[in-house]
């Protein structure tokens, strides 16, 4: 078997777009530094099985939750995503009411999609 590596950048490959790796950081009203990051294509799938098909549906609990998948760190420790719904309710905990609003703030003031994009979003999780 034969391997080839390729020594290219992600971004300098012909038709290859580099991965987005900028962080943005918030901190809320207890002070709490958030890392903020896009994640990567596949974390909205992996939250919708997490919360399973009926709770993806309610539009309304999805936009409460969608914001957490943003982040990367809490006072520049790691924060990974969570793999049950145990874990996404820790994490949720954890970050409590003032740490949710940040994040939603932030992710919505940096990250934010437009409303066609929502609404493709919705149309397709009904499908």
């Amino acid at each position: 078997m034969q391997v080839t590596i390729n020594e290219q950048a992600p971004g300098q490959q012909s038709g290859a777009i580099a991965p987005k790796t900028e962080t943005i950081t918030v901190t809320d009203p207890k002070g709490r530094v958030l890392t903020l990051k896009e994640p990567d294509v596949l974390a909205p799938f992996r939250l919708v099985k997490i919360v399973g098909a009926e709770a993806a549906e309610n539009r309304v609990y999805m936009n409460m939750v969608f914001p957490v998948l943003y982040l990367a760190a809490i006072n520049g420790e790691a924060v990974f995503q969570p793999s049950s719904g145990r874990e996404l309710d820790a994490l949720i905990q954890r970050l409590g009411h003032d740490g949710i609003k940040s994040l939603r703030a932030g992710v919505e003031e940096n990250f934010g999609t437009s409303e066609r994009d929502e609404e493709e979003d919705a149309a397709a999780l009904k499908k």
